[in-house]
């Protein structure tokens, strides 16, 4: 989804592999889950710290010898999480700024492969900021929160679109239209409610820096406007 604009046959592609990503990851959550409930009962799982849940389950499983290795097992899969967004997020940067919606100098790409090196350096240095900033659970909502809104508000953009742009071309259409978008905006709310209620600090800053972008919206909107109407 982050790079749909580079994918060759995207209309074939991004279906293809969005569906079967996410059945792929909702069957190995699932298992992963089965797993979790069969090794401790739901109040032990429950218990704060809540995200070492992992952690948790394999020395009940397996002895306290289990613990260093499935840490392990968790740094590397973090890495590669990293590694995919590291290579994913710049590319959001380079799109906006095409677009005409943040600074145009992270348009800009380097080399033969076409790198957006500022995009990356300025992820890589917000990155390092939320780093210094908080707990590694804090992170884990505070951006989960800010993820959650956004693909909530992108899911809602496929109604409004529907409504105020039938003309599109539309090679892939969402089935059982609208309740499909419609469960998704709901679970959406739910999660983000649950946030508030639950942590109301890290949701507060998640709240926070998305409404830290709608000045910044209107202000790049505005002048990408004022560009159009001197070249007409």
């Amino acid at each position: 989804g982050y790079i749909a604009g580079e994918i060759t046959e995207p209309a074939r592609n991004i279906p293809l592999t969005m569906i079967a990503g996410t059945l792929v990851v909702g069957a190995l959550y699932l298992g992963l889950n089965l797993v979790y409930f069969y090794a401790l009962p739901v109040t032990a799982l429950g218990q704060p710290p809540l995200l070492p849940v992992a952690e948790k389950a394999s020395v009940a499983l397996f002895g306290p010898s289990a613990h260093g290795f499935v840490a392990a097992i968790l740094c590397v899969s973090i890495a590669g999480a990293v590694s995919a967004m590291i290579w994913a997020g710049p590319r959001v940067y380079y799109a906006m700024a095409k677009d005409g919606l943040f600074p145009t100098s992270f348009a800009k790409v380097e080399g033969e492969g076409g790198v957006p090196g500022r995009s990356i350096f300025f992820q890589s240095v917000w990155v390092t900021i939320l780093i210094l900033s908080g707990t590694f659970e804090q992170l884990v909502i505070y951006s989960g929160l800010v993820i959650t809104i956004f693909t909530g508000l992108a899911i809602g953009a496929i109604m409004v679109l529907r409504a105020t742009r039938p003309e599109l071309p539309r090679p892939f259409r969402v089935p059982w239209y609208p309740v499909l978008p419609c469960i998704y905006i709901v679970a959406s709310l739910l999660i983000v409610g649950y946030g508030l209620f639950e942590r109301p600090g890290e949701a507060g800053w998640a709240f926070l820096t998305v409404l830290t972008g709608v000045p910044l919206y209107f202000y790049w909107r505005r002048g990408q406007t004022r560009i159009s109407n001197l070249s007409m």
